[in-house]
C-alpha cells in the first residue's frame, strides 16, 4: 500500500485524499487500474465482442458474450460472466442450443433477459437474427429469424450499437454486406415483438464501430464517432470511408412518437472501434482507433481518454491512459460510481478487466475554485460549503443571505447546475460539414446562406445581408416527398441506391453513379431537363406501390446478375450488380472490381478492409490491378500456368515435359523432386529457376548468344499467339495462350475493331455501342448492334449538345458516331452546325455525313436524300441552312422529317459540339428599335 496506507485483510485501507486498489492516486483525479482477479481461470482474449451489465441479488454481473479470436484458439467459451464485486470470472454453458458464433452484435438487457442481435457471422455475413437468453434458465430462445429483405426490417447489420429505452430496443446504424452503411434506426417491441423503423425527418449518414450512449434526463442518445461514407475531397462524386468526429443526439418523444437528430459539438478526434459509457452525467469515451483531423491515423493503441460534458456541451481530453490501449473492447458502468473495460486487440486479443474510477468531488470541498477544478468523470456543485457530486433530479437551494443580497455569501453559493465555464455551444464547424440546404437546416442551431452556398451557424450572418434558411422545409429541394430528401450522392452501391424511391442507380460517361430522377432526366437529354418535376412524382409513387404491392418481398439471392449499363426505374434489385461478398473465389471476385482475401477466402469491397479485417486477419489479398495473384493463393499447384507463377508458392515446382516447348505441369514437391511421379518421365524438375526455354508449348526453342549469355528464342509463334515468348494471343483473336492455350476469334458482332487478347472484351468503334460483345446500346442510344447496326443519340431541336471523348476507356477505340434529329415545326428552317475539337489537328480531323428522310403526306416513305458526304470537320466547324420548303421534305411531326449524321474517321480524344436549331433569328434592327422606344418612354414617365 501506498502513501503511508495500511493493508487489512489483503486490502488497503487508503488515507481519506487517496484511492485504487494500493491508494496510488489523489480521490481529485479518476483512476483507472486493472482489476486483479482473485480465483479461478481467466477466459480467453477476445475483441468486437459485447458485454452488459446484469443486476441480480445485489450483484452485478458483467455478461459477455461471443467476439472475434484467432482461429487456434481451443476451448473458447461463448458466454462469461464477471462478479465486479468477488472480482472472478465464470463460464457459462447455455441449457439450450443457441446463436451461431458470431462478432460486431449488440446485447442488451430487458427484465430476466438478455437480448442478442445482429453480428457478423462466419467472417463473411451481416446477420439480422434476435435471440433471448434468460439469466436465470440460461435457455435461449430465436425471437426472429434472419432476414434478408432489404425493404422491411430487420435489417441485417454488425459493427451497430442498441439501447433499451422504456419497453423496446432502439438499433443504431451498423453495416450491412449488401446495402452496406445502413442509415436506419431500428426499433424492437418487446411486449409486442414487433420491428420498426422510426421515422424521423433529418437523416443522418450511417456508420460501423461507432458508441452510443442513452441520457435519460433528456430522453436522448448520443452516438459518436464510427466510419461513414462522405464525397471524397478530390471528387464530389465518389465517396470515401472516412473516420468521423461527429457527435449527433437522437431525441425520443417523451410518448415515443417522435423523432429528432441534432449535431452536437465534434471532439476534434476522429476515432472508431472506441467504447463508450455514461458514468455521473458524463459520457466518457476510451481507447479505440484515433485520426488526426485531416484523416492522418495516430500512433497505434494510443490510449485516449475523452469526456463529454453533457449539459456544458464541452469535451475535455484526458490523461492518456496506457492500460487502454486497445480497440475492439467492450464498456459498461453503474452510471454512477464505476465502469468497467473488458478485452479488446493490442496485437494480441486481451482478457483482463480495467476499472475507471471517478473522482470524488468530496476532495475538493475547501472552496469554490478546488471544487471547479474536479471534472473527471464527475460534475461537481459546490453548496453549503461542500463540493457535492451533481445530480440532475436534485436540488442545491442557496443560503438565505446570498438569495436576498443577489450575492453568494462564504458559506455557500447559488447553484441550481454546474456552472459551464466560457463554453457556449460552438456549433460553427458542425454546421460547416452540411454542404446543401437540407442537411444544413435540419440541425438544430444551423441556418442555409443561399447566395454563397453555405452553411453556418444562426449566430452569424450571411455575406452581403443574404436571408438565412433556419428551416428544412423552406430549401428549394428537387425531390418530390421533402420527408425523404437524403443526397442521392451520398451512397455509392446499387442497393442502398434503389430503396430510395427518388433515386436510380445509373451510367453515364462510363462511371456507374446514384442521381436522382430529375438528374437522371437532365443526364438523358444532356443538360434537357425531360423529366418535369410530376413526372417524377408519378415515378415515385408507382416504385412506392410496387415494393407495397409486392407479393414476394423483394429480397437477395445468390443468383443476382450483372446489368453493367444502368437500370430501369422501378426494377427490382436483381437486375443490381452481384454484392462482392457473395463471390466465392478469386477470379470471379476481383474481375468484379472486388478485393479478394486469399488468407480468409473472402470477397470484400475494395475500400472495407479496415471493416472487413479490424485486427489484420488478411494478411494476403488481390484486386483487378494484379489478379494473376489469384493462382498464387489458390493454394492448388495445379492451378499455376507457368514456371514463374508456380514456384511462388512455396509448395509447388515446375516439371517441364522435356519436349523443348516450355510447356510443363506445376506439381506439389520439393527440392529433390515432385511428391508424385508426373506424366511425362522424360523431363525436367525445377524447384529453384526455371528452364530456359519458355514459348508456352506455342514454339519450339533454339539457342542463341546475347550478350555473352546463351538464351532460348521461340522459332516461330504457332496456334494465333504472338509475343517474345508467344505469351499473347495475335490480333483478333484472345484467350491464355500459357502452357498451352489455346486463343480463339474474336467473337464481336460488329461495331468493333478487335479485342482485348485476354478477356476477348471487343473493342467498339462506334459510340454508344457498350458490351463484351459490342452488341448492346449504351443508355440514351437507341438502335440494334447485335445485328451489326450503330445505335443513334436523339439530339433535340434547339438544344447544343457536346461529346467529349477521351483516349482512355470506355472511349479509346471510338471512330465514329451516329445522331439523328427530328425537326418539330412545320414552318421553320433548320439551321444545323457542328464543330470537332482535335488534340491534334493536323493528323486527325473527322469526317462528317448527313442524309434526311421523311414521310410523303399520304404515308409513304421516300429514299433518304443526301446533303453531305465525309465532309471534312475541324475546330472551326460548319453550318447549313435547310428550307423548310425543301420540296417533298417538309418540317413537322406528321412530316416525320430526321435528320441522320454521321462523324467518323476520326481517333480519341476529341470533342464534338452539335446542334439542330429552329429558332427564328433575331431581328437586331427591330430589337434595337423597340428598346430605344421603351427607354424612351421610360424616361418620359420618370422625368429626373
Amino acid at each position: 500500500c501506498l502513501m503511508s496506507s495500511t493493508c487489512n485483510n489483503g486490502a488497503c485501507d487508503c488515507n481519506q485524499p487517496l484511492h485504487g486498489d494500493l491508494c496510488q492516486e489523489s480521490k481529485a483525479k479518476a483512476l483507472w487500474e486493472r482489476d486483479v482477479i482473485r480465483t479461478g481461470p481467466q477466459p480467453k482474449g477476445r475483441a468486437s465482442h459485447a458485454s452488459v451489465l446484469v443486476t441480480r441479488g445485489g450483484n452485478r454481473e458483467i455478461w459477455t458474450i461471443f467476439g472475434d479470436r484467432f482461429n487456434n484458439v481451443p476451448n473458447f467459451a461463448e458466454i462469461v460472466v464477471y462478479d465486479t464485486k468477488k472480482k472472478t470470472w465464470t463460464e457459462v454453458e447455455a441449457n439450450s442450443a443457441g446463436p451461431s458464433w458470431r462478432y460486431d452484435h449488440s446485447l442488451v438487457y430487458y427484465k430476466t433477459k438478455i437480448y442478442l442481435f445482429g453480428g457478423m457471422i462466419e467472417r463473411k455475413h451481416s446477420n439480422s437474427e434476435l435471440w433471448s437468453l434468460d439469466v436465470n434458465s440460461l435457455v435461449w430462445t430465436k425471437e426472429n429469424d434472419n432476414n434478408n429483405d432489404l425493404v422491411s426490417g430487420p435489417l441485417a447489420v454488425y459493427g451497430h450499437t442498441a439501447h433499451v429505452i422504456d419497453s423496446k430496443m432502439y438499433v443504431f446504424f451498423g453495416f450491412n454486406s449488401v446495402v452496406r452503411f445502413s442509415t436506419r434506426v431500428q426499433v424492437y417491441d418487446f411486449e409486442k415483438r414487433q420491428w420498426t423503423i422510426a421515422d424521423v425527418t433529418e437523416l443522418e449518414a450511417g456508420r460501423y464501430r461507432h458508441t452510443s450512449v442513452y441520457y435519460e434526463p433528456q430522453h436522448a442518445v448520443l452516438v459518436y464517432g464510427g466510419i461513414l461514407q462522405q464525397p471524397s475531397t478530390g471528387d464530389a462524386s465518389t465517396n470515401v470511408n472516412v473516420t468521423t468526429d461527429q457527435l449527433i443526439r437522437f431525441s425520443i418523444a417523451s410518448d415515443g412518437s417522435g423523432f429528432k437528430w441534432e449535431s452536437l459539438l465534434p471532439s476534434g478526434t476522429p476515432m472508431y472501434m472506441h467504447s463508450a459509457t455514461i458514468i455521473n452525467g458524463m459520457m466518457v469515451t476510451a481507447g479505440g482507433n484515433a485520426y488526426t483531423k485531416n484523416g492522418q491515423p495516430t500512433d497505434c493503441f494510443q490510449g485516449i481518454v475523452l469526456s463529454y460534458d453533457i449539459l456544458c456541451n464541452k469535451w475535455t481530453s484526458l490523461v492518456p491512459q496506457p492500460l487502454l490501449r486497445r480497440y475492439g473492447h467492450s464498456m459498461v458502468s453503474d452510471g454512477e460510481d464505476n465502469a468497467w473495460v473488458i478485452g479488446g486487440f493490442n496485437g494480441t486479443m486481451l482478457n483482463d478487466v480495467v476499472r475507471f474510477i471517478p473522482a470524488d468531488c468530496a476532495a475538493g470541498s475547501r472552496d469554490i475554485s478546488a471544487c471547479a477544478q474536479i471534472t473527471e468523470g464527475v460534475q461537481c456543485v459546490f453548496t453549503n460549503g461542500k463540493c457535492t457530486k451533481y445530480s440532475a433530479s436534485e436540488s442545491f437551494p442557496a443560503d438565505f443571505l446570498s438569495i436576498v443580497s443577489g450575492f453568494p455569501s462564504k458559506k455557500s453559493i447559488q447553484r441550481a447546475e454546474p456552472k459551464c465555464q466560457s463554453m457556449g455551444e460552438d456549433r460553427s464547424s458542425t454546421c460547416e460539414d452540411n454542404s446543401d440546404c437540407l442537411s444544413c437546416a435540419s440541425h438544430s442551431g444551423c441556418g442555409w446562406c443561399v447566395g454563397s452556398s453555405q452553411c453556418l451557424s444562426v449566430e452569424q450572418e450571411c455575406v452581403a445581408g443574404q436571408d438565412m434558411i433556419r428551416s428544412y422545409t423552406s430549401c428549394q429541394t428537387d425531390l418530390v416527398v421533402r420527408e425523404q430528401f437524403r443526397s442521392c450522392s451520398s451512397v455509392s452501391d446499387c442497393f442502398s441506391c434503389k430503396l430510395m424511391k427518388h433515386c436510380n442507380w445509373f451510367g453515364y460517361e462510363g462511371k456507374k453513379s446514384c442521381v436522382s430522377l430529375r438528374e437522371q432526366g437532365k443526364l438523358h437529354s444532356n443538360d434537357a431537363i425531360l423529366f418535369a418535376a410530376q413526372v417524377a412524382a408519378d415515378m415515385a409513387a408507382k416504385e412506392a406501390e410496387r415494393l407495397a404491392s409486392a407479393k414476394v418481398p423483394v429480397r437477395l439471392t445468390s443468383t443476382l446478375a450483372a446489368f453493367p449499363t444502368g437500370l430501369p426505374f422501378g426494377q427490382n434489385f436483381t437486375l443490381c450488380p452481384t454484392p462482392c461478398p457473395e463471390y466465392t473465389n478469386c477470379t470471379t471476385c476481383v474481375d468484379n472490381k472486388c478485393m479478394w482475401c486469399g488468407s480468409q477466402k473472402r470477397c470484400v469491397y475494395t475500400d472495407s478492409y479496415l471493416i472487413s479485417f479490424p485486427y489484420g486477419q488478411c494478411y494476403q489479398w488481390t484486386t483487378n490491378i494484379d489478379n494473376s495473384h489469384c493462382e498464387i493463393e489458390s493454394g492448388q499447384c495445379s492451378e499455376h500456368k507457368n514456371c514463374s507463377m508456380c514456384q511462388l508458392d512455396p509448395n509447388c515446382g515446375w516439371w517441364d515435359d522435356g519436349a523443348n516447348t516450355g510447356q510443363g505441369s506445376c506439381l506439389e514437391g520439393n527440392n529433390v523432386g515432385p511428391t508424385r511421379p508426373a506424366s511425362t518421365p522424360d523431363g525436367s524438375w525445377h524447384f529453384v529457376g526455371c528452364p530456359l526455354c519458355q514459348c508456352n508449348g506455342h514454339s519450339e526453342c533454339y539457342p542463341s548468344i546475347e550478350s555473352g549469355i546463351e538464351v532460348q528464342k521461340c522459332t516461330e509463334c504457332g496456334n494465333n499467339t504472338s509475343g517474345a515468348h508467344c505469351e499473347t494471343c495475335s490480333e483478333g483473336y484472345f484467350g491464355d495462350t500459357r502452357n498451352g492455350g489455346l486463343c480463339k476469334p474474336c467473337e464481336c458482332v460488329g461495331n468493333a475493331n478487335g479485342c482485348d487478347p485476354h478477356s476477348g472484351d471487343c473493342y467498339c468503334t462506334t459510340k454508344g455501342v457498350v458490351g463484351k460483345l459490342c452488341d448492346r446500346c449504351d443508355q440514351k442510344y437507341i438502335g440494334s448492334p447485335e445485328n451489326g447496326r450503330p445505335c443513334y443519340y436523339e439530339l433535340t431541336v434547339d438544344f447544343i449538345f457536346t461529346f467529349k471523348l477521351k483516349s482512355e476507356a470506355p472511349d479509346d477505340h471510338v471512330s465514329e458516331i451516329f445522331l439523328f434529329s427530328v425537326p418539330y415545326k412545320r414552318d421553320t428552317d433548320v439551321q444545323f452546325s457542328i464543330s470537332c475539337e482535335s488534340a491534334n489537328p493536323q493528323t486527325n480531323t473527322a469526317a462528317v455525313s448527313l442524309n434526311l428522310t421523311s414521310n410523303i403526306f399520304d404515308g409513304r416513305s421516300s429514299n433518304p436524300k443526301m446533303k453531305m458526304i465525309n465532309h471534312p470537320c475541324d475546330a472551326k466547324g460548319l453550318r447549313r441552312h435547310y428550307l423548310a420548303n425543301d420540296p417533298g421534305y417538309a418540317f413537322g411531326t406528321d412530316a416525320n422529317t430526321t435528320f441522320f449524321v454521321k462523324v467518323s474517321n476520326f481517333s480519341t480524344p476529341i470533342t464534338i459540339q452539335i446542334s439542330f436549331a429552329q429558332s427564328p433569328p433575331i431581328n437586331w434592327v427591330l430589337f434595337f428599335v423597340i428598346f430605344a422606344a421603351f427607354s424612351f418612354s421610360t424616361m418620359m414617365a420618370h422625368p429626373i
